[in-house]
């Protein structure tokens, strides 16, 4: 789910989404990004969610 998606739900089909859900959809997406793009998993799921910037610097 990305951030385009959320927003037309909202407004063509009057869904509304939690806050913390779109987060959460979105550190999925962007954690899957990074590992398919990187030659090594910059970390795992957990840390990830804590702090994906240093995640990357590794």
């Amino acid at each position: 789910m990305d951030i385009w998606k959320v927003r037309n739900d909202r407004i063509f089909s009057n869904l509304v989404k939690e806050f913390g859900e779109i987060v959460d959809e979105i550190m999925v997406l962007s954690w899957n990004w990074a590992v398919t793009r990187l030659k090594s998993p910059p970390c795992l799921y957990y840390e990830w969610c804590r702090n994906p910037k240093e995640c990357l610097l590794r």
